[in-house]
């Protein structure tokens, strides 16, 4: 037995809307850690939420509590003011589950249960494109037959705007997964797609949602990023296409904005899946390597670009 370290990545389906100041559950999931001999060395699970309303505030409150199979919720709760300063309003957190999932794991799959609560104090305060992912770093026996790994798959984003309907053009192309994966008896466990950037408002207030598909499989439409005080902000969505994404063709992916307002974001498919390691010839891996470009960037002339290597 050789004892080796991962990282495996698992979604929740986005919560469409979040009332104020209440606990609310999110689709409960399976999660997939088929190997044996494992120890827990870092499970961090985190949120993100759009705050919508017609007037600016404060986010007060930032609360997620998870939990696997029928154990006790592990609550992390975040009261620090999150100022507002006259802005439109994106809340963000995260809880440590390590302990969590170290207690309470057992056998080769566990269900999981998140619970989200945000409280506002603007006119009208609610939250949509509610989005939870959890990262399980652990280790495990390698000489394990079934194993389970994450690989990421960058995906096209338009360099300019968004169009405002579906492009006549696909925006990417997803591979035929069952033949550009490589490893044998391959069970897909989480398929989810994340994009994520900045909307420019340019002194606009109203209200835009982006859209996404993969052929023609049927839209997804996020709930409304808020436009009522004319703010720039990062959004980061997380779609789960596992029902209509086909693990056995190549498929085309399509993404627009209800407005020319969305620029230069990034798109990558998040892959969770299980094979059989002992039949398997070849892997495949996904690595992110870090870079770092000089601050503050430059302006919108030509003569202002910065390019970063690694």
């Amino acid at each position: 037995m050789a004892t080796r370290l991962k990282t495996v990545h698992y979604a929740f389906p986005t919560l469409a809307a979040l009332v104020d100041n209440t606990l609310t559950s999110l689709t409960q999931i399976t999660v997939y850690l088929p190997e044996s001999s494992k120890t827990f060395k870092s499970v961090i699970a985190y949120v993100s939420a759009d705050g919508t309303g017609t007037a600016a505030g404060n986010l007060t409150t930032r609360r997620i509590q998870c939990r696997l199979g029928a154990a006790g919720y592990t609550t992390h709760t975040n009261s620090n003011l999150y100022t507002g300063s006259a802005e439109d309003l994106v809340g963000w957190h995260c809880v440590d589950l390590t302990s969590h999932f170290n207690t309470n794991w057992s056998g080769t799959s566990m269900t999981m249960d998140a619970q989200v609560l945000m409280d506002g104090t603007w006119t009208g305060v609610a939250f949509t494109n509610v989005c939870v992912t959890v990262y399980i770093t652990y280790e495990y026996d390698d000489t394990s037959t079934t194993q389970v790994k994450t690989v990421f798959i960058p995906l096209n984003a338009p360099v300019g705007a968004f169009a405002t309907s579906k492009p006549g053009t696909a925006t990417a192309t997803i591979p035929n997964l069952s033949t550009e994966l490589p490893e044998a008896s391959k069970s897909f466990r989480s398929t989810y797609i994340v994009v994520q950037g900045n909307l420019a408002i340019n002194a606009a207030t109203s209200d835009s949602t982006i859209s996404m598909e993969l052929d023609a499989t049927g839209v997804y439409t996020s709930g409304i990023h808020e436009g009522a005080q004319a703010s720039d902000k990062w959004h980061r969505h997380v779609w789960d296409c596992s029902a209509v994404l086909d693990t056995n063709a190549a498929m085309d992916f399509f993404l627009w904005g209800s407005v020319a307002r969305y620029n230069h974001w990034q798109a990558y498919l998040v892959i969770t899946y299980e094979f059989d390691a002992s039949a398997s010839n070849n892997m495949f891996v996904s690595v992110l390597l870090p870079g770092e470009i000089a601050s503050p960037m430059g302006g919108p002339s030509p003569s202002d670009y910065q390019r970063a290597d690694r």
